[in-house]
């Protein structure tokens, strides 16, 4: 009876030690997949930033070198502002973003307990009268 008991509280152990386990496993697959998509936002925020720069770069220096010519027209200053209105759409649209969670391989998976225990059903022994009304009401696969 002791041997039983003290082999039930070891399998009680390994079976906390494992979801332990998952715990650590399904923390590290987050924090590896928060550094993977922050890292992919930090990029795409600096290749939009640098192509907005060159691009301001670009039409500030042809306005400024048309400027020190005296070379513009009324032609130049309408181009000029409609480049400035489509850069000035592009920076705002350009840095919209948005975190799409989708379902894959490094998902964190649920872990359940499911209780396979089986009853003693003694008619005399009160004990197994209990465990059985409480087995009939507590035999649920219940997510933790």
């Amino acid at each position: 009876m002791l041997r039983q008991e003290v082999n039930r509280r070891s399998r009680d152990k390994l079976l906390v030690e494992k979801i332990n386990e998952w715990e650590q496993q399904s923390i590290k697959n987050i924090q590896s997949t928060a550094t993977e998509a922050r890292t992919e936002l930090i990029r795409l925020l600096k290749e939009s930033k640098d192509q907005l720069m060159n691009v301001m770069h670009k039409l500030s220096t042809e306005i400024n070198s048309n400027r020190i010519k005296a070379q513009y027209i009324e032609d130049n200053l309408t181009q000029w502002e409609k480049q400035i209105v489509a850069l000035k759409n592009d920076m705002e649209s350009s840095f919209k973003f948005e975190l799409v969670q989708e379902d894959g391989p490094r998902t964190v998976r649920s872990i359940k307990i499911k209780s396979t225990e089986k009853t003693r059903t003694s008619q005399n022994n009160p004990m197994a009268q209990i465990e059985n009304r409480s087995a009939n009401n507590s035999n649920q696969v219940v997510p933790i």
